[in-house]
């Protein structure tokens, strides 16, 4: 660890970036009804890049509130409050393209209903969970480039109902400051 702050602290500012995306969140319920929502959502983003090819990735995100896409008996819909990461990354430049790939936790906080009443259990946070992405910028402009990746946010066993999943697809402008 205290060589990594070491590298840093060499390469303060070597690159800082903000993006602004717009995110497809897949949370797919893989229980005896399976319940699946396609929701969008806005992202902001923060990246500090070292002369390393290492770097910080800060998101955050908000998405619409979204009806389940699997017809059911129930009306399920959900909307995610708020959604952050934070990732360790590495990037590999080629000329006008970079491609990345990092790693760190995500957490998300949702509010469901069902045919339109929010639920005693509605309100929900998957924290601090192990996440990764990867993805790839092009370079439009000296201080402009294009976005897209993906990302694994969330697996968890919920014991007597099935598996929950979350991912997603961004696709987005980056400012090079």
């Amino acid at each position: 660890m205290k060589y990594l702050l070491l590298l840093i602290s060499f390469n303060c500012f070597a690159q800082q970036e903000f993006n602004l995306s717009y995110l497809r969140v897949n949370q797919n319920l893989e229980f005896k009804e399976p319940i699946r929502f396609k929701m969008d959502a806005i992202q902001l983003g923060y990246t500090y890049w070292t002369d390393y090819n290492l770097g910080l990735k800060l998101t955050v995100a908000r998405s619409t509130e979204t009806p389940n896409s699997v017809i059911l008996y129930k009306k399920y819909t959900n909307k995610i409050n708020a959604l952050w990461q934070a990732h360790i990354a590495y990037k590999y430049d080629f000329d006008k393209l970079s491609v990345f790939a990092s790693t760190g936790i995500t957490e998300y906080h949702t509010t469901w209903w069902v045919d339109g009443v929010e639920p005693a259990w509605s309100k929900g946070t998957d924290s601090h969970k192990p996440s990764y992405c990867f993805g790839a910028q092009y370079k439009i402009e000296t201080n402009f480039k294009l976005e897209s990746s993906y990302c694994h946010m969330y697996d968890k066993d919920k014991k007597g109902y099935g598996i929950e999943t979350t991912d997603g697809f961004n696709i987005g402008i980056t400012y090079i400051y």
